[in-house]
């Protein structure tokens, strides 16, 4: 706190917040996205075919997206709720014909 109220406001930095997420989002976020990305819409299709799932750890990463795109809702739609939606899409597209042929 000491170094935003007086470092920061004085030498026209951005906040220790604002620069850590900044660095984080380059650094480790943008190397891993698809990996999260994939591991949660592998953990909805489980929970779509009745397998229990960690429902939290869901939020926690839909959080993540929403965090890293610092109150602007262009990250999480960009990087998560479209590809997810055109998962979804595939997998209710495959499981329809899946049932007409049974």
């Amino acid at each position: 706190m000491y170094l935003d109220r007086f470092y920061v406001k004085y030498n026209s930095v951005p906040k220790l917040s604002d620069a850590g997420l900044a660095h984080f989002k380059s650094l480790v976020f943008d190397d891993v996205k698809t990996l999260i990305l994939d591991a949660v819409i592998d953990l909805l299709n489980m929970d779509r075919d009745g397998i229990d799932v960690d429902r939290g750890l869901v939020r926690k990463v839909t959080d993540l997206y929403q965090a890293m795109g610092r109150g602007d809702a262009d990250v999480y739609e960009e990087e998560f709720e479209i590809p997810f939606l055109n998962h979804s899409r595939e997998y209710y597209k495959v499981l329809l014909i899946f049932n007409l042929f049974i």
